[in-house]
């Protein structure tokens, strides 16, 4: 129906703007230690991770 439809929408729009404050929330734990990694590390890390 279309409340569900829009229902969904909702959910969908508050997921999304709960991750775009999230990464904000973790900007200056990135930008104070995550900057500083070397970005081959970086990337092994994510390599093992996975």
């Amino acid at each position: 129906t279309v409340k569900d439809v829009i229902m969904r929408a909702v959910k969908v729009y508050v997921f999304i703007a709960a991750l775009v404050l999230l990464g904000e929330g973790f900007k200056p734990l990135i930008l104070e230690y995550f900057i500083q990694i070397p970005s081959g590390i970086l990337y092994w890390v994510n390599m093992v991770s996975a």
